[in-house]
């Protein structure tokens, strides 16, 4: 659990440094989502470089693969808007479920 604490506190910390300390109106974000295990993940670029990258679901806590590429893909669709509104990338379990995304 504690690992797992720390890596998205990393993950949150990269994407905020880079959103803040290099801050581009040009820039542009991709999504890519990708199977792992028995289950899905995903990537988030900014301009070809990685920027996030979510094996497990955030937030809750088991450590647990997204169920479909749609509950991946729509968790960094979340994320990608609060990185366009220079918001810290984080999510929280309520977020996850008004978003109906399997838990």
């Amino acid at each position: 659990m504690r690992k797992i604490i720390i890596l998205i506190l990393l993950l949150i910390t990269i994407g905020t440094v880079k959103t803040v300390v290099f801050p581009n109106n040009t820039s542009s974000y991709t999504i890519k989502t990708f199977e792992i295990d028995n289950g899905w993940g995903y990537s988030i670029f900014k301009n070809d470089k990685l920027v996030i990258r979510q094996k497990e679901i955030p937030a809750i806590q088991t450590k647990k693969h997204f169920e479909t590429k749609d509950d991946a893909e729509t968790c960094a669709k979340i994320m990608l808007n609060k990185l366009k509104e220079r918001k810290i990338p984080s999510i929280t379990k309520r977020e996850l479920q008004q978003n109906n995304i399997n838990l």
